[in-house]
């Protein structure tokens, strides 16, 4: 198996059970698609986004994404997903009330399902409703 040196992705492959001397650890996607053309690993393990990415390029039609795919799973039964955030500044709460408030409109009006639609994603693809809170208190 390959994975990117020092990503997420590994770290969840390796506290999933891969034992460390069974991953390839390479800089990048590009490198961990190399080792699965060369026939050096059987696969790697990539955020969806940039697996569907890689995956639009012709060269590798031979390759495909695993679904259905259940990654490392939280105690609580929970999957473990990498946060992606907007960041702004803490004092404008403003800002931060009106970019929350129209996400969760966007969500509940189908649109933010659309656009991942549009982009190849499932709603398997979304991340798990988890507040800020909890996530930077390693919840």
């Amino acid at each position: 198996m390959a994975g990117d040196r020092g990503s997420l992705n590994t770290k969840h492959a390796l506290d999933a059970g891969v034992p460390e001397d069974k991953i390839m650890q390479f800089p990048g996607g590009a490198e961990s698609i190399s080792a699965i053309l060369a026939g050096r690993v059987d696969g790697t393990v990539l955020s969806a986004p940039t697996a569907m990415m890689m995956l639009k390029d012709p060269k590798l039609s031979e390759l495909e994404r695993a679904t259905p795919f259940t990654g490392l799973m939280r105690a609580d039964g929970t999957p473990e997903a990498m946060a992606t955030a907007i960041a702004m500044r803490t004092d404008d709460t403003e800002l931060r009330d009106a970019y929350n408030a129209r996400l969760a409109e966007m969500k509940a009006d189908g649109t933010v399902a659309a656009i991942m639609e549009r982009y190849g994603f499932s709603s398997e693809d979304s991340a798990p409703e988890r507040t800020t809170a909890s996530i930077c208190a390693g919840n």
